[in-house]
């Protein structure tokens, strides 16, 4: 392999190097969540169904993380043994150090 000793540098792979790097990994499976938040970007309203305490607080906490990841805020409603879930379309999200000036 070469050797970078600066960065304006490219360093490049012979043929014989490239094929002894590990095969690129599968992709993901389809996650348990997508269905959900599929619905959520079709503008849909989705019920989440929870069996417990502890089930609750781990699918809270799922839902919260997953439209993070997908840079979308959510609106969470709890009923009797399960959340309403709803795309907040009216809050922009604004990536940290990234806040919009005001102007006057």
């Amino acid at each position: 392999m070469t050797e970078v000793t600066e960065l304006t540098q490219v360093a490049t792979l012979t043929e014989e190097d490239f094929n002894e790097l590990p095969a690129p990994k599968p992709p993901a499976q389809k996650g348990e969540w997508d269905p959900y938040f599929n619905a959520l970007d079709q503008g849909k309203i989705v019920r989440i169904d929870y069996t417990n305490d502890k089930d609750r607080a781990n699918k809270r906490r799922a839902i919260g993380q997953v439209a993070a990841r997908r840079g979308m805020k959510v609106i969470v409603k709890e009923g009797k043994g399960f959340f309403g879930v709803q795309k907040d379309g009216t809050r922009e999200i604004v990536k940290p150090g990234r806040r919009k000036k005001e102007t006057s």
